[in-house]
């Protein structure tokens, strides 16, 4: 299945929009309901980084089939995101401990003036 890509204001309601194409390209596909629910979860922490915390436009680019699902989201910062393991009860941080707690694999790539973080995750999840 080709991608489906968009790019994203650094708005907050990008989060949404964000997260609604990931649901929909996951549905098409016919992921699991909890891979479904993973990957957005998982898009909605890396798309609000690159809004909030780098300050930048989002480029969002999803592929879904019924193997696998691979998120991809761009940025305009050069610094790198890194995995903060919190207290309880501290209100922010912990996207990226989502992230490497829950999916299959996941990286950053550098690119010129920024990079993209990636993730996958099997289609085919249970509880």
């Amino acid at each position: 299945m080709d991608p489906a890509s968009t790019v994203l204001d650094a708005i907050p309601s990008s989060i949404a929009a964000a997260r609604s194409m990931v649901r929909d390209r996951c549905r098409a596909a016919g992921a699991s309901a909890l891979s479904s629910d993973l990957a957005v979860l998982l898009t909605s922490e890396v798309v609000t980084n690159a809004v909030l915390h780098a300050a930048s436009r989002a480029r969002l680019s999803v592929v879904a089939t019924g193997e696998w699902i691979q998120v991809e989201v761009g940025d305009d910062s050069t610094e790198l995101p890194q995995v903060l393991r919190l207290r309880r009860g501290s209100p922010h941080g912990r996207g990226m401990a989502l992230l490497e707690d829950l999916a299959d694999s996941w990286g950053v790539r550098e690119e010129p003036g920024g990079k993209v973080v990636w993730f996958t995750l099997a289609s085919d999840r249970q509880p």
